[in-house]
C-alpha cells in the first residue's frame, strides 16, 4: 500500500511542494548494526529499498526523490522480490539523475541504517504501525486515499489555502492487491 500512497501523492508534490512539507518516513525495525538486521513489513527486498529511499532523500532534492518513486513504483514493482530488481532500480535511478552507486554504498552501510533507524525511531513514537499513515499537522489523516483526498486533507490544514488548492487531481484511488507474504 505505501507504493499506492506515493503514486497518489506525486501528483500532490507536483501541485503543492512549493507550499506545503511533504515527507515520505518508513516503517521498519532496526535490530542491528547491518542492512541485513532492517525488518520492514514487508519483508527483505523492501527494507533495501526504504533504505535507498531514505540515502536518496538526503542526497537529492525532493523533485529527484519524486521523479526516482515514480519512475521505479511504475517500472520495478513487477521485479520487485527477484533478482532483476536490482537492475530496474539502478535504472530508475539513473533515469532519475541519481548516482546509483553513491545510493548503493549509502544504502548498504552504518550512514542508510541510522537514517533508517531515525524515521524508525519516529514512527513509533508517533504509534505508527501501518502503511500508508499520513499525518498532517500531526493529525492522522482519514480520508480517500487518492490523489484529490490527499491534496484536500493538506490543503484543509492551512489556515489560509493557497491558490493551487483549487485545482482538482484525480478523485481516483489504486485498489489494494498483493499480500505481505
Amino acid at each position: 500500500y505505501g507504493m499506492q500512497a506515493e503514486t497518489a501523492m506525486k501528483p500532490v508534490f507536483d501541485l503543492l511542494g512549493s507550499k506545503a512539507d511533504i515527507q515520505v518516513r518508513f516503517i521498519a525495525t532496526v535490530s542491528g548494526t547491518t542492512a541485513d538486521s532492517v525488518q520492514s513489513l514487508h519483508g527483505a527486498p523492501e527494507a533495501q529499498e526504504d533504505l535507498r529511499q531514505v540515502c536518496i532523500m538526503k542526497y537529492y532534492d525532493q523533485k529527484t526523490f519524486w521523479n526516482y518513486v515514480t519512475t521505479i513504483n511504475a517500472n520495478c514493482s513487477s521485479s520487485y522480490r527477484d533478482a532483476s530488481y536490482n537492475d530496474c532500480w539502478q535504472k530508475a535511478a539513473k533515469a532519475a539523475g541519481i548516482d546509483d552507486s553513491k545510493i548503493d554504498t549509502c544504502s548498504k552501510g552504518a550512514e542508510g541504517l541510522a537514517l533508517l533507524k531515525a524515521d524508525a525511531d519516529l514512527s513509533s513514537s508517533k504509534g505508527i504501525s501501518g502503511s500508508p499513515t499520513l499525518i498532517i499537522n500531526g493529525v492522522t489523516f482519514n480520508g480517500a486515499r487518492t490523489p484529490d483526498g490527499y491534496k484536500q486533507g493538506i490543503c484543509n490544514a492551512f489556515t489560509t489555502s493557497p491558490s493551487e488548492c483549487s485545482q482538482n487531481l484525480s478523485a481516483t484511488g489504486t485498489a489494494a492487491s498483493g499480500n505481505c507474504g
